[in-house]
């Protein structure tokens, strides 16, 4: 015979059975960095590419210190430009002959520019091996000196209408201020000007003799 279930019965069997408690796991606050983190943060980071900066020593580069950095020096365009304490964009004109193109294999220095050398050799670190890299080449005599004027003297004469000479196929070389051994503008060089002019006007006769005819 089924047992009857009272109200009584019912609460009893309800207040018997256990809920099991649900617990709320513990939430954590953050860790401050310490030192320690910091320091094994920044070791796996990777390191910046330093950046080299030149003590630059301004004025005219003696054209002794030219031929060295053309035709002695082995090392990138960095190096010698930190050796010399130039600019790069100096070193890379000196070695592209956009300045000092005159400064040939054949070149030997005066004592006196070597004594200019000496005094901008005096505040370089390897000045000393600088000089003596130079006193190896030779001092020049009258006859290093003619044909060293004689490569400035064509230099100068030479336009920069064309970047090469049709016939010859040889390069044109910009032609140089003397002070500043800088290119010149050819627009206002007047030799380029008065040849040009010439060539007009003896095309005019030209015509006017084909009238006239």
């Amino acid at each position: 015979m089924a047992k009857k279930v009272t109200k009584k019965s019912a609460a009893k069997a309800a207040k018997d059975v256990q809920t099991p408690e649900v617990q709320t796991p513990e939430v954590q606050a953050p860790k401050k960095p310490t030192l320690a983190t910091a320091v094994t943060t920044d070791a796996t980071k990777p390191a910046k590419k330093k950046v080299v900066k030149i003590d630059i020593i301004r004025g005219r580069m003696p054209l002794a210190l030219v031929y060295s950095i053309k035709f002695l020096e082995t090392g990138t365009i960095l190096e010698s430009a930190v050796k010399y304490r130039t600019t790069v964009g100096k070193v890379d004109d000196i070695l592209k002959e956009a300045n000092f193109g005159y400064i040939q294999q054949t070149f030997k220095p005066t004592m006196d520019m070597i004594t200019a050398a000496a005094g901008r050799c005096k505040d370089l670190k390897d000045g000393k091996d600088i000089l003596e890299s130079l006193k190896a080449v030779g001092i020049a005599n009258a006859e290093d000196l003619i044909k060293f004027d004689a490569i400035k003297a064509a230099l100068r004469k030479k336009t920069v209408k064309k970047t090469t000479d049709e016939p010859t196929g040889e390069p044109v070389t910009n032609p140089v201020n003397e002070l500043t051994d800088e290119p010149v503008n050819n627009s206002t060089d007047e030799s380029v000007i008065e040849e040009s002019n010439e060539v007009t006007e003896a095309g005019i006769e030209d015509l006017r003799d084909l009238i006239s005819e």
